[in-house]
């Protein structure tokens, strides 16, 4: 290099070496035990309660894992006075153990180097879980339209967890998956009440009708008191036509993971818009104790036609219900490329979960999850059902379930909203957002002990990232930092296709099943479109292509 008057110059790998990586022993042990007791109380009451606990431990071991500090030692070698190759560090501490490695090529890295600069992290977490309950239900007065019914309980819940990880992971000095230890628990109790009051029976344009409603009163040892309710409406005009109808607030409290899961780092591709550069950052995810409850305003309405089934010669159900939730401190990630943003923009609350160093590049970013602002959507699902008989042996069957999603909007705490609707990609550092359309159909088919299926899941083109413009899109300019070559993804449709054929033993001795399954019939590939875990969104696409699977299930 001296020949050539270069002082330096940047050296990346992929690999280090066939033995060193990213690889993962996990062990996970579960086992619940559960009892209850029921019975009556008089005529038109019932009771029951129950006990339940429940137990898991998860452990991951990580051999051969960098250690980034011993690397940088090892690459850092010279020849001593002797003309032996060492590491540098080697000279002024003698008795620090540095091996020197060779980063050029493959396979020339020795024993003794890599056991220097990587280690095994090991981590364990213990999930504990106990749950006593007890309700009561039965009828409290008539009506013309018939018995209101009535049901109550309460229930307290105590989940603890506790984990710990080894001492170099722990210090965060492993290249990736670092685990730190972490305990905490909640204990929650709640009571309940629930009625159905119906209103008209039988009469014209009321076959039925009924109110319905709810409210529960639950105390967190986290975060205190929150009440949530329910009413809603059915209407039954005529045998084939139901109208629903429900307004609701309801609560989701943060898991054990969400408060006190077990913070652990990795590497993230993310571009700083302070330096415009992109830099290969330390991230690092884990829970928050500072979580609160998300609070959800839910209002849905639909419709059901199911008419008899001598009209149609069988089975058919036709639901179309129309969602509108809106959730405030809604939980969740937004990812360092977000984080990045926001603090950029101005919002300085995240900037708190940036690290710099003393020259200003981002050495840390803290992806944990957060009580975003608020979250909205809306849309609709639909579901139709038909089956029917064919011949005395056959039948056949027909299912489709759909979900249009025309909103799902962040709002952050300063006002700014990003909509994830449409958007098929999930652009690296950042999370995914959701199809226009998606669509799962299955078609079944039965004779006898033989049975098949086409199972198809589709769903609609989109954009790789909502916040980009594409040079599709208005307001495409090649000098704005908005704007990207191609935001566009394409959808997909999978199919799927399965058989099976159920005999029985000689002398009826066990019941057989043999199947056969193949998954993406048409082997699709996923598009190229980079995201945090390689190079396409492995939420909605299919990493693997056509598989195939045979077995068979004994029954004794």
């Amino acid at each position: 290099m001296d020949q050539l008057n270069v002082a330096s110059f940047g050296l990346g790998r992929i690999t280090l070496q066939p033995t060193v990586g990213e690889l993962a022993d996990v062990t996970r042990k579960t086992y619940r035990v559960a009892t209850g007791l029921n019975g009556k109380i008089g005529s038109g009451w019932t009771w029951d309660a129950y006990y339940q606990y429940g137990h898991t431990n998860f452990r991951q071991i990580s051999p051969h894992n960098p250690i980034p500090t011993n690397f940088l030692l090892a690459v850092d070698a010279v020849r001593d006075a002797n003309g032996n190759i060492v590491c540098r560090s080697t000279l002024t501490n003698p008795t620090n153990g540095c091996k020197p490695a060779n980063p050029f090529g493959s396979g020339l890295m020795s024993p003794e180097s890599i056991a220097y600069f990587t280690g095994t992290s090991d981590s364990s977490t213990d999930l504990e879980q106990n749950v006593v309950a007890a309700n009561v239900q039965g009828k409290v007065f008539d009506t013309w339209a018939g018995a209101a019914s009535i049901a109550a309980g309460l229930e307290y819940r105590e989940d603890k967890i506790e984990g710990t990880a080894d001492p170099i992971s722990t210090a965060s000095r492993f290249y990736t998956g670092n685990v730190t230890p972490i305990g905490g628990s909640i204990e929650v109790k709640e009571g309940y009440l629930e009625t159905a009051i119906p209103l008209a029976a039988n009469v014209t344009m009321a076959k039925s009708l009924e109110v319905n409603a709810a409210v529960r009163r639950t105390n967190y040892s986290t975060s205190g008191s929150v009440t949530t309710w329910k009413g809603g409406l059915v209407w039954e005009p005529i045998d084939l036509l139901r109208v629903r109808a429900t307004r609701s607030r309801d609560i989701r409290a943060p898991n054990m993971v969400e408060l006190y899961g077990a913070l652990t780092s990795g590497i993230a591709l993310v571009r700083d818009p302070v330096t415009n550069q992109d830099i290969n950052s330390n991230t690092v995810a884990g829970g928050n104790p500072n979580l609160v409850p998300e609070i959800g305003d839910t209002t849905t309405f639909g419709v059901v036609l199911q008419p008899p089934s001598e009209i149609l010669g069988g089975r058919f159900r036709l639901s179309v219900d129309h969602f509108d939730i809106s959730l405030d401190e809604a939980i969740g990630t937004l990812g360092a490329q977000t984080i990045v943003n926001r603090c950029f923009q101005g919002d300085q609350s995240y900037c708190q979960y940036i690290t710099r160093n003393a020259g200003g590049t981002i050495t840390a970013i803290y992806n944990l999850s957060f009580n975003l602002n608020e979250l909205i959507t809306k849309g609709f699902d639909i579901e139709l059902g038909y089956d029917r008989p064919i011949g005395e042996a056959s039948r056949i069957g027909l299912r489709v379930l759909g979900t249009r999603v025309s909103k799902l909007t962040t709002v952050f705490v300063d006002g700014t909203k990003i909509d994830r609707s449409g958007q098929d990609g999930q652009p690296t550092s950042q999370v995914s957002g959701v199809p226009d359309w998606q669509v799962d159909t299955s078609l079944d088919f039965s004779h006898g002990p033989f049975a098949t299926s086409l199972r198809v899941h589709w769903f609609t083109d989109g954009r790789y990232d909502n916040s980009l413009i594409g040079p599709d899109q208005a307001g495409y300019s090649i000098t704005s930092p908005a704007s990207i070559s191609n935001n566009s993804t394409p959808g997909r449709t999978y199919l799927d296709l399965s058989a099976s054929y159920s005999f029985k033993l000689a002398n009826d001795t066990a019941d057989v099943q043999v199947y056969g399954v193949i998954n993406n019939l048409t082997d699709q590939d996923p598009p190229p479109a980079p995201s945090s875990t390689g190079a396409y969104n492995p939420t909605l696409y299919d990493p693997l292509g056509r598989m195939y699977r045979l077995g068979f299930r004994l029954n004794f």
